[in-house]
Formats: C-alpha cells, sequence, structure tokens
C-alpha cells in the first residue's frame, strides 16, 4: 500500500487493511510504502521520516496509527510528542528527524510509486497487482479481490 500520512483517505483505509490481514491470518501481510504527497502536504515527508525512525526502533506500525490519529498536526514537534507518546529512543529519534537519516528510503518508496504509474494515495497493489474493487477500500472489498487475485 502506498500511502501518504497527511492524506485523509489513507487515515480512513489504515483500520480496513488491519481488518483484511485479521481475516486472513497468516495469508497476507501489509507492506507499507511512503508517497508523501508534497506537493499538497507539506508535513507528509518529515511525518514520513519519522516513521520510519520508529521502524527501525520496532515500533512503526504504533506510529503510524498515532499519525493518523492526530493527522491534522505534523509539525516537527507535533511528531516528536507522538514518539514519547509510543516510547521511542528520543535523542535517537530526534537524531534521526534532525540528520533527515530517512530520506532517501522515504524518497525511494516514492520513486517507485511513480515509475509504477501511482498519481493518489492511498494506492494498494495485491500480489503485484492494482486493486480495482469497491471504493473506500472495505474489508470485505479487499478479502474479494485477493480472492480474486490470488484464489485466497
Amino acid at each position: 500500500v502506498y500511502e501518504d500520512f497527511q492524506c485523509p483517505f489513507c487515515s480512513k483505509l489504515a483500520p480496513n487493511l488491519k481488518l483484511f490481514a485479521k481475516m486472513n491470518p497468516g495469508k497476507v501481510k501489509i507492506v507499507y510504502k511512503h508517497m508523501p504527497l508534497i506537493s499538497i502536504h507539506t508535513e507528509a515527508q518529515l511525518a514520513s521520516e519519522a516513521s520510519m525512525e520508529a521502524h527501525a526502533q520496532g515500533k512503526f506500525w504504533e506510529y503510524h496509527d498515532k499519525l493518523y490519529e492526530n493527522q491534522q498536526a505534523l509539525k516537527k514537534n507535533d511528531l516528536i510528542s507522538y514518539a514519547q507518546a509510543v516510547g521511542l529512543n528520543m535523542p535517537r529519534f530526534q537524531d534521526a528527524l534532525q540528520s533527515r537519516k530517512h530520506k532517501a528510503f522515504v524518497d525511494a518508496d516514492s520513486q517507485e510509486g511513480q515509475r509504477a504509474g501511482i498519481t493518489g494515495t492511498p494506492s494498494v497493489f495485491i500480489n503485484g497487482l492494482k486493486y480495482a474493487g469497491p471504493r473506500g477500500y472495505p474489508p470485505a472489498g479487499l478479502d474479494g479481490v485477493a480472492r480474486l487475485y490470488m484464489g485466497l
């Protein structure tokens, strides 16, 4: 899934993906790809970079959820506050933000998405095939498309 932490549609998709994965234990793996649409979402890039430091510290999904819960507040100080809330090592987190340690990784994800023809978020692929199902990505729709694409 290609997402942008400031995208309101992405915040609606995230819980549906979790339900879809729970409906298919051991068969579904969610791979998060960063696609910050910086021309319209000015805080999305740094939020993605911050989430990668959370990933490096083993708390990506907790931080991911915190960002979507607080989507209207993604300034640097907000990102730091959320890192504290999920229990990250703060000196390490702040060093990563300051140095832009994860910028190249986020940029690589975004470039991969552009090469795949993605122009908006969220964009979901199931086993390499672009999701073409009910709008809003309901769990039952994700499940149905997965069954069609993969025989789940």
